[in-house]
């Protein structure tokens, strides 16, 4: 099968690594909430040792399944997740357990060693393995997680030809009606702002008439631009819920947020004003069409593509929010800038939450992006950014106000202060 978990391997991994301890020790906050105020010194050598016995835990319940036949990677960060929620909840229990109303600082760190890791203590450590084993580790990977990789790699076999469902459209939304819909209209309305000499000026109007243009491109474009959209559509509602990302939902959201940039008319203005003396040059200026036809050629280049998507793929991606409705959606989709690791973008999923690409790359996605709440003064600048964006128009909560001045910020000032409020995160 390509593209494997096999949980023999991962079993004698995890039995071969040697418990290293963390700095903070993860038990610290369990004991943190029980005996609040108790100084670090009294609890890290205790949480250090509690921390080794549920090292010993998960190990032992991941040696229960090594027979477990190979899983399809795609399951991978769904696991990740499963086996972290696990690792929370035995953890604390251990600290309720070993503790049992007891005041740290009554414990003795060399006696709850020996009372952790004697006959007992082992005793314990395996039954406590067998338990989360046999009544959830085993039902998850029966019920889903098995079914799942046989789904997927009989996909993988026997693939389905995509077609594309081309039809006659006249009106070509290059932000997405669904998107809108789903996380920017109320009640089927959207509070659009409309830049005019005077300044900006807002409106209520239904969510279907924003964010299109008439014979935008042609409707084989547009097709390929709505199988795009379906298949980032459940992403981008796992990603603001916090489900685990996998492979193919990451490369399907990218996707979507690259194809938001190319399909900008704004975008095809530019891109058909650089190409016209190239075409006349070349002899085909008495074509009207020719300018569409080459904007169009850009789908079928996958270096073209390549190049805008792999730095989005491998930067380290933030779901900032907001405490209050403060983010605009532009009729660009969002705010982008070239660094010299690539393109970095600022989507606004929502008027209270955006999904950014930071400066700073990584080799490993994480299963669910890194979430911070931004401050006040953060989220007004980045909204300014946003706003800034916008070339005639964009769509806010209906609470907006617009700041005047807007508060001044550049897209590669704001990417760089949100990573600095974030920090080192893993």
């Amino acid at each position: 099968m390509a593209g494997t978990i096999d949980l023999r391997a991962v079993a004698a991994a995890r039995a071969e690594a040697p418990f290293r301890p963390s700095s903070p020790p993860h038990a610290r906050r369990h004991v943190e909430k029980l005996w609040p105020g108790t100084p670090t010194e009294i609890i890290d050598p205790l949480a250090i040792i509690w921390d080794e016995v549920l090292h010993e835990i998960i190990g032992a319940m991941m040696r229960l399944a090594n027979n477990a036949a190979p899983l399809h990677v795609n399951v991978r960060e769904e696991m990740i997740l499963e086996l972290a929620k696990i690792q929370l909840y035995v953890g604390e229990q251990i600290v309720h357990k070993r503790l049992a109303g007891r005041d740290p600082a009554t414990v003795d760190p060399a006696q709850e060693r020996i009372a952790c890791f004697g006959d007992a203590g082992w005793a314990s450590i395996n039954d406590t393995a067998r338990e989360f084993y046999n009544h959830h580790w085993r039902e998850r990977l029966e019920t889903r997680w098995i079914p799942k990789s046989a789904a997927a790699a009989a996909r993988e076999r026997n693939p389905k030809a995509r077609r594309l469902a081309v039809k006659r459209v006249d009106k070509n939304h290059f932000i997405s009606r669904w998107f809108i819909r789903d996380l920017w209209a109320s009640d089927g309305k959207i509070m659009r702002w409309h830049r005019t000499e005077e300044g900006w000026t807002s409106a209520r109007r239904g969510f279907g008439k924003w964010g299109y243009r008439h014979k935008l491109y042609s409707d084989g474009l547009e097709a390929y631009f709505a199988m795009i959209e379906g298949d980032a559509k459940k992403p981008i509602e796992h990603l603001m819920r916090m489900t685990p990302l996998n492979q193919p939902d990451r490369i399907a959201l990218v996707a979507f947020m690259v194809i938001q940039v190319l399909r900008s008319p704004f975008f095809i203005d530019r891109i058909k004003s650089q190409l016209a003396p190239k075409i006349v040059e070349l002899g085909y200026g008495h074509d009207p069409d020719m300018a569409d036809k080459a904007y169009e050629t850009l789908f079928q280049n996958d270096a073209f593509y390549s190049a805008l998507a792999n730095p989005v793929m491998w930067s380290r991606w933030a779901l900032v929010h907001a405490s209050r409705p403060i983010f605009v959606l532009p009729d660009t989709f969002g705010a982008r800038r070239e660094i010299s690791e690539g393109l970095r973008l600022i989507a606004p999923l929502s008027p209270s939450l955006c999904f950014v690409t930071l400066p700073r790359s990584e080799t490993d996605k994480r299963i669910v992006p890194l979430h911070h709440t931004a401050s006040d003064a953060l989220t007004r600048r980045l909204s300014g950014v946003l706003v800034g964006s916008a070339v005639d128009e964009f769509l806010s909560h209906a609470d907006f106000s617009i700041e005047d001045p807007l508060p001044g910020s550049s897209v590669a000032q704001i990417l760089a202060d949100i990573e600095a409020e974030i920090g080192d995160k893993e």
